[in-house]
């Protein structure tokens, strides 16, 4: 039997190492991690190093994949404040490298987004009603100002990824 294969990006990180582990000791998949650390993958998994946003990253995956489970992202509220092009740099042009690649490899793409994509409002509201959030709830607005700029670039991701959606 063929083996199912994932790409996580964001491989090392809580959620991708995690998954990484999981999948590892399932037989059906064989996965790669993507990621910026220099460390050993762990579970017997291959690991490419690199910036998801570069392009030469991308070349050096060989294998194509079936899913990509993208959890790579920059994540700090605080940090995003400090440094909004980092942010931009991982969580809108590094969607759009994972896009491009699922596009040519017919990938399935699994992203791992944030609540903060929730416009502030609409999310109390959802909440108060039925005690869930689901996607009929607003998204925050490039004009929202008191959101930080990772929110906004991970709704500009979920955005790109909603394209290619579409588009397969």
């Amino acid at each position: 039997m063929e083996k199912t294969s994932v790409l996580i990006t964001g491989g090392m990180g809580f959620i991708g190492s995690r998954l990484a582990k999981t999948l590892s000791t399932d037989s059906q998949y064989a996965a790669t991690l993507l990621d910026t650390r220099e460390v050993p993958p762990p579970h017997g998994n291959q690991i490419v190093h690199g910036d998801i946003a570069d392009a030469d990253t991308w070349k050096r995956i060989t294998t194509p994949s079936d899913f990509v489970v993208h959890c790579a992202a920059f994540t700090s509220a605080v940090e995003s404040e400090r440094d909004p092009s980092s942010s931009y740099r991982t969580n809108v042009e590094g969607t759009q490298r994972v896009a491009e690649y699922a596009q040519r490899n017919g990938a399935r793409v699994i992203f791992c987004s944030t609540i903060r994509v929730y416009h502030p409002d609409s999310l109390s509201d959802q909440m108060e009603h039925d005690g869930k959030v689901n996607e009929s709830c607003g998204l925050v607005e490039p004009s929202h100002h008191d959101q930080p700029p990772f929110a906004h670039h991970k709704r500009m991701a979920e955005d790109i990824l909603r394209e290619v959606d579409t588009q397969t």
